[in-house]
């Protein structure tokens, strides 16, 4: 796959994820929630990466954004990290970056950190130099925090969208929701082939619910309509 050749049902899933995004944005409320529910093996992080190149350039929405994509392991979050930077190669605006960009201390406009969830959901031993210590006296003499970057993006007037791939998995424990909170996103895009049943609800509600038919998956040859097993 390649920029320029998106096949005919990602095409329209990108479209409709575009309108529906720029719906959403002027609802009131923050951690708006955009559903984009798609079988395995569809091109998801492909899709989701047209869309999000896609924010750069459109006419009627001009916002100064920066993206954090959460997934649940480093393998996942260096993958996504690759894929993206491989679909585009020269011609993309986003800067991607990794938990060891951190230190520079807030993302700026367009920039993408892609994360392991389970780097920042803890303030404990492992996670203690990504995320800002309770006690002050563990608070290391230089560096940034987890925390140091989202307070500082905000501060500069700049919108996160959080992306959180496989969004059935892990989303919904009380250290998730703490980080969510502390990101406070406007928006939360939600990719998964599962989706959880509130969030679910919630974007058919705000009509943010975005679906990509098995059928049309299985017609490009994309997945195999039945597996048959001995």
């Amino acid at each position: 796959m390649n920029l320029f050749n998106p096949l005919k049902f990602q095409k329209d899933a990108v479209a409709n994820l575009t309108e529906m995004f720029v719906s959403v944005w002027k609802e009131k409320g923050r951690q708006l929630p955009l559903v984009f529910k798609s079988p395995t093996g569809s091109g998801k992080t492909f899709m989701t990466s047209l869309f999000i190149r896609g924010l750069n350039h459109l006419p009627q929405w001009k916002e100064d954004k920066a993206f954090i994509w959460i997934t649940f392991s480093d393998d996942l979050a260096m993958q996504s990290k690759n894929k993206f930077v491989e679909y585009f190669e020269n011609m993309l605006e986003n800067r991607t970056l990794t938990i060891a960009d951190i230190n520079q201390g807030k993302l700026y406009q367009n920039d993408i950190l892609f994360l392991n969830w389970q780097k920042v959901v803890a303030k404990n031993a492992e996670t203690r130099l990504l995320r800002r210590p309770e006690d002050e006296e563990w608070i290391k003499e230089k560096g940034k925090y987890f925390e140091d970057v989202i307070e500082q993006t905000h501060a500069d007037g700049r919108e996160i969208i959080l992306v959180i791939d496989e969004a059935h998995k892990n989303k919904d424990t009380k250290l998730a929701k703490d980080i969510i909170d502390k990101i406070n996103p406007k928006v939360i895009f939600h990719i998964t082939a599962t989706p959880n049943e509130k969030d679910e609800l919630e974007a058919r509600r705000l009509g943010s619910f975005c679906e990509v038919p098995r059928e049309g998956v299985v017609e490009q040859g994309l997945i195999k309509e039945a597996v048959v097993t001995q």
